[in-house]
């Protein structure tokens, strides 16, 4: 062989350094991220994983490879790569510490989401942020190069897991062959923990992919458990029905480790704290409020698969939700909700559960905002006026309102709503929400003291939609609640001149339908064995997790610990009935 052809056969000088720059900053990245992973796991679980370092390393660094190799100029390419990866990581501990879940493949969905929620505002920072990323991305693609045959071998895991993700997605009876673990796997600290951020990432991506071969899986295994929706609502009383959904709402006074003064809350809410506080356990924390209010409109356990918001996935025309069931008895039924109507699909999703007028932003006057969202007192005051024109009617109406004011991070508008409440410890986290609280709660108090004037005899539904976010608390103030209690918002339901129902402790968020059926059928509903908060044993399905609520003695447990245990079966078996009648609902029959 010639010393031509030798030296042709020879990878050059320059194809060396690029790998070796490439391996040693791939390295350092790796090394950070389970340094991250170390001081994170410190944080969130107070000690550290080494499985998870492992994963974060592994995996972060061989991402952070593989996005060099295909760079031509190789400073550019190392600046963006890294960045790439080191953002992304920050983005998911960004995740954890306001929503306490770690990033997952789904979350990818919601990027335009993401987009029209914050659009709503506009303004230079927004048009400042996508000029950066769409300058940002215009480089990396200018900046691509082919990697050579033998770079290109690092790709093989990576086409191996988009093989396995594409079987699982697109011909799942070829990954079908042994039954599928159906059961939760729940673990009392992050899973993000045990397998890093960047591992648990991938594994959702497949979790993700094999959601018809879950469909499959529980098909043979347990009869789906349709509840509200499946069920029959006849010989109801014509009562109006006002439901009120208040974003990231809960009672201030609950999170251990804060002083308050003076009352945040309005009397209504007192008078709920001192008789008891009935609490909704919802299916969300801090986030993804949709599947909050999916339980309170349609009565069934919203968990899909990691992070997926369930009406994004509606594909059935109908959903026979309380809405639809209303309105087939000759009920207007009609739904307030101030953002976008592309936003999580709202618009699409609420005419498929059978809401008959949808009002969004472009429907309601929304000059006077905290921060982005419209304030709760604007919302509720243009309701209020809309409803006493429709009452004059005389058909009976099922009214819903969501209150997105309060959305994190808790901005006011305090030319018109300065900050009234002290907090301690003097947190700008922790005073921001309660004021919002305060606002919140006074907004709604004036609202129902006229409702009940106007409609003496309706049905008032109030709660929150999930838990508040709250990152970054000062040291002392136990936030996160602990899980059996970490899902609780205040749940007011009032009976018309009756006032507030007689019951106590807490329901899962997907019970409230029932509840509303039985106060219209004057208490027949429940007779017939279909109220699921009256069931000894009430199942909360969690995205990664479950808790059981004896509706007796009111424990809560966390079957994540007690798994084996009798009531934790029963609980287990009602979710897996219930996920099956969810995906089928989803289009999955």
């Amino acid at each position: 062989m010639s010393a031509k052809e030798q030296s042709a056969q020879r990878p050059s000088a320059s194809t060396s350094r690029r790998e070796r720059i490439a391996l040693i900053t791939a390295a350092v990245v790796g090394i950070v991220l389970g340094a991250a992973n170390h001081y994170w796991s410190l944080h969130a679980i107070g000690h550290s994983h080494p499985a998870g370092m492992v994963m974060d390393f592994a995996v972060g660094g061989y991402v952070c490879l593989l996005l060099m190799l295909m760079q031509r100029r190789l400073i550019l390419g190392t600046v963006m790569s890294v960045t790439i990866v080191l953002g992304l990581y920050a983005a998911s501990l960004a995740k954890f510490e306001v929503m306490q879940a770690a990033a997952s493949f789904s979350d990818l969905l919601l990027l335009d989401d993401l987009y029209i929620h914050y659009a709503a505002v506009g303004g230079w920072p927004l048009v400042a942020v996508l000029v950066a990323t769409a300058a940002f991305l215009l480089a990396f693609v200018l900046n691509l190069r082919r990697p050579s045959t033998r770079e290109a071998m690092l790709f093989v895991p990576l086409l191996i897991y988009a093989l396995v993700f594409s079987l699982k997605m697109f011909a799942p009876a070829a990954m079908a062959a042994g039954p599928l673990n159906v059961r939760s796997n729940y673990t009392w600290y992050p899973l993000a923990v045990v397998r890093g951020h960047w591992g648990y990432f991938f594994e959702s991506g497949l979790a993700f992919a094999e959601r018809r071969e879950r469909y499959l899986s529980l098909k043979a295994s347990v009869k789906p458990e349709a509840g509200f929706i499946g069920s029959t609502l006849t010989q109801v009383a014509p009562r109006n029905v006002h439901v009120i959904a208040l974003e990231s709402f809960i009672d201030p006074l609950s999170i251990p480790g804060v002083t308050v003064a003076p009352e945040p809350l309005a009397p209504l809410f007192q008078e709920w704290r001192r008789n008891g506080g009935l609490a909704a356990v919802q299916p969300v924390y801090a986030g993804r409020s949709p599947d909050g209010l999916f339980e309170i409109l349609c009565g069934l356990p919203a968990t899909l698969d990691e992070s997926a918001i369930i009406f994004s996935h509606m594909t059935l025309p109908t959903i026979d939700c309380l809405p639809r069931k209303l309105a087939a008895l000759g009920w207007r039924t009609e739904s307030w909700v101030p953002v976008p109507p592309e936003e999580f699909t709202y618009d699409q999703a609420y005419a498929r559960i059978g809401f008959e007028t949808r009002m969004f932003d472009h429907d309601v006057d929304m000059s006077d905002r905290d921060g982005e969202t419209l304030s709760a007192e604007s919302i509720l005051r243009q309701n209020l006026e809309h409803v006493k024109q429709g009452l004059r009617s005389g058909q009976p109406l099922f009214n819903h309102v969501f209150v997105t004011a309060g959305h994190f991070p808790f901005l006011l508008d305090t030319n018109k709503r300065p900050y009234r409440i002290g907090v301690q410890p003097n947190a700008k986290i922790l005073a921001a929400y309660v004021n919002c609280a305060y606002y919140t709660s006074h907004a709604v108090q004036s609202y129902v003291d006229e409702l009940k004037r106007i409609d003496p005899d309706g049905i008032i539904v109030i709660l929150g939609d999930h838990p508040p976010g709250l990152p970054g608390v000062p040291k002392g103030v136990v936030y996160p609640l602990p899980i059996e209690a970490r899902y609780d918002v205040p749940l007011i339901i009032l009976d018309g001149e009756r006032g507030a129902i007689d019951l106590r402790g807490r329901v899962p968020g997907y019970a409230i339908p029932g509840i509303v059926a039985d106060l219209l059928t004057n208490g027949a509903y429940c007779r017939n064995g279909q109220c699921d908060h009256q069931r000894p044993i009430a199942a909360r399905p969690l995205q990664q997790g479950l808790l059981a609520i004896e509706q007796r003695s009111g424990r809560i447990v966390d079957c994540a610990k007690q798994g084996a245990s009798e009531v934790c079966r029963n609980a287990q078996h009602f979710a897996d009935s219930a996920k099956l009648a969810l995906l089928g609902f989803l289009g999955f029959e």
